[in-house]
């Protein structure tokens, strides 16, 4: 029972949120490379207590791609090229030997339609498809995602005044296959200028699974799906921003009460754009 608690705890790290919140205008280009760090050796139980568990790591390095085919539909790739997991040896929960998976994760391909309301608000459609890129098999369940070829669809509210302050909220419904439950994704994000070119951020994500799947599966993210009662965290962090370069560090951590890991989790992303050539701006 304790390897099978311990991969609970491990189930929701590598579960995709909402990759993209932006529409690209027409034959507009930007790239993202994001490094996000998990480590911890403690976790909160459902009483929001500490409790102790083998010192574990979960790393995930991600690539992301958004071109404008129009100034209303955009088509983005995002593909998590290396998820490093590993679990430290520990008598205390039976494990004898240390593991470490380093694996890509699902990668995602994702179009989206842009309509703006009117000056400050726009609203846009998304529709993401997995390509079940992920491993499956790894030593002691340290799989990196479910490759089971979901399908995820929502959408984005965004409003922005005088491009000094913003929010965006994303909501999506992920469809899972071969049996695993599926899931409600979302992501809210706030921020406003601080001075010049340096942004304060807010964010807070999560997945809650619906538990409507089969429960003899086995697989995925350890084939726990059911007995997880969905993980969100909260942070807060800075953001530099030129016309085409863009900085972003966070600190976040997950709710208690939740069997989440009771420790810091760190994010940085470096995006850069390109941009149409003027010549064609009037298009």
């Amino acid at each position: 029972m304790k390897i099978r608690f311990l991969l609970l705890l491990l189930t929701a790290s590598v579960q995709p949120v909402l990759s993209q919140q932006w529409t690209e205008n027409k034959k507009d280009l930007s790239f993202q490379l994001s490094q996000e760090i998990r480590n911890y050796s403690k976790v909160y139980d459902y009483d929001g207590n500490r409790r102790p568990v083998p010192d574990m790591q979960h790393w995930v390095s991600t690539l992301e791609a958004e071109y404008g085919l129009s100034n209303s539909f955009s088509v983005g790739f995002s593909v998590p090229f290396l998820i490093h997991n590993r679990l430290a040896a520990d008598s205390n929960f039976n494990i004898a030997s240390t593991e470490t998976v380093n694996k890509p994760g699902d990668a995602i391909i994702t179009v989206r339609y842009l309509y703006p309301v009117n000056q400050n608000l726009q609203v846009s459609a998304f529709l993401q498809q997995s390509l079940a890129t992920a491993e499956t098999d790894a030593a002691l369940g340290l799989n990196t995602g479910y490759a089971d070829y979901a399908q995820n669809v929502g959408g984005t509210v965004r409003w922005n005044k005088n491009n000094e302050v913003y929010a965006t909220f994303d909501i999506g419904y992920r469809l899972r296959h071969d049996g695993f439950g599926d899931e409600i994704n979302a992501l809210a994000e706030f921020g406003f200028k601080i001075r010049g070119k340096i942004w304060f951020l807010g964010r807070s994500k999560g997945v809650q699974p619906l538990e409507n799947g089969d429960d003899a599966v086995q697989g995925g993210n350890f084939g726990l799906f059911q007995q997880y009662e969905g993980l969100w965290d909260t942070g807060a962090g800075l953001r530099y921003n030129t016309t085409k370069w863009e900085f972003t560090g966070m600190i976040s951590g997950n709710f208690k009460g939740q069997y989440s890991p009771a420790s810091p989790i760190y994010f940085v992303g470096v995006r850069y754009k390109i941009f149409k050539p003027a010549e064609e701006e009037s298009d």
